[in-house]
């Protein structure tokens, strides 16, 4: 069952600096660029509109808490969210299609990527099962299950 608290769970700035990263309880994932901030409160807190909006009326959004969102290492053409729906989904930032998703035996708790990964497209997950995945992009397949999490 979904949560309604939209409250931000997971955020993620990638190594430029410049667009934030945010999953939320509502199953919606959000880019916001950082430079460019719509309003200021009190002189000092800038406010930000999302500049890319996937949530539960997309064609291929999460249907429960976005758990975790992170960025592709590389670059920012890219973007993968994990999901309490069971779904591990790889977006194209620039279309908000999916690429690539994985379906998991639970909810997925965590993702994450190496940061220094360019010989590699592997996302390693948690889900409620307590093994760890490695997902692999390039392939869409799962190149390892690691067992014995408890």
């Amino acid at each position: 069952q979904g949560d309604r608290d939209p409250a931000p769970r997971r955020r993620q700035l990638p190594p430029e600096g410049r667009y934030l990263l945010s999953g939320a309880s509502d199953g919606s994932a959000a880019v916001f660029d950082l430079k460019d901030a719509t309003e200021y409160e009190a002189g000092f807190i800038a406010k930000h509109r999302s500049i890319l909006l996937v949530d539960r009326q997309h064609q291929h959004g999460h249907k429960f808490t976005v758990s975790k969102a992170i960025w592709y290492p590389v670059d920012t053409g890219l973007f993968v969210t994990a999901s309490f729906d069971n779904y591990v989904k790889v977006w194209d930032t620039n279309s908000t299609q999916v690429v690539m998703d994985f379906k998991m035996p639970g909810k997925v708790y965590s993702a994450a990527m190496s940061p220094i990964a360019t010989t590699h497209m592997l996302i390693a997950t948690g889900s409620a099962d307590v093994q760890v995945r490695l997902c692999d992009i390039a392939s869409g397949a799962f190149t390892h299950t690691l067992s014995g999490h408890h």
